[in-house]
């Protein structure tokens, strides 16, 4: 979780993707593993909206 507050940033890596949260946003950013196409699908999480940012393949 990255959180900027009055304590600082702070990072936490949960056991799927990972979870920002920067005063009102609440976003999270899921890597999710495609293993018979080889392929690493990034996922950005808004307000419970799933966007689609990035597909990497060949990895």
């Amino acid at each position: 979780m990255l959180s900027l507050g009055d304590s600082g940033p702070t990072v936490t890596s949960p056991e799927r993707g990972l979870r920002i949260d920067i005063g009102d946003i609440n976003a999270r950013l899921r890597i999710d593993t495609v293993s018979y196409l080889s392929h690493v699908m990034i996922m950005l999480v808004i307000d419970n909206c799933r966007t689609r940012v990035l597909l990497l393949s060949n990895l």
